[in-house]
């Protein structure tokens, strides 16, 4: 089953980095969920299992930020580069070695 996110959750994934969670794969009870994720860094979409997966933190809430993580950048003009980049890439971007 596939449930879709909206709104995106902002969240960390180990190894990979930070990003926005767009859904969640169920496949039953003998698998971890999978967080479909779009990555900051490089706007690569990940399929992650669940022990990979951490909530950014959130000083509202009282959630630290994950060890090796840098804290979500203020405003929302990340999150639509991110969109944009995702609609519009670049020529650099298409290129695929």
């Amino acid at each position: 089953m596939f449930t879709q996110l909206n709104p995106p959750l902002p969240v960390f994934i180990v190894d990979h980095g930070k990003g926005l969670a767009m859904g969640v794969i169920e496949y039953g009870p003998e698998h971890h969920p999978i967080w479909v994720t779009a990555l900051d860094e490089n706007c690569e979409i990940w399929c992650a299992p669940n022990p990979k997966v951490r909530m950014q933190g959130n000083w509202t809430m009282g959630r630290k930020v994950p060890e090796g993580a840098k804290p979500w950048p203020v405003g929302r003009w990340r999150t639509w580069k991110l969109v944009d980049l995702l609609i519009n890439p670049t020529k650099e971007q298409l290129i695929t070695k």
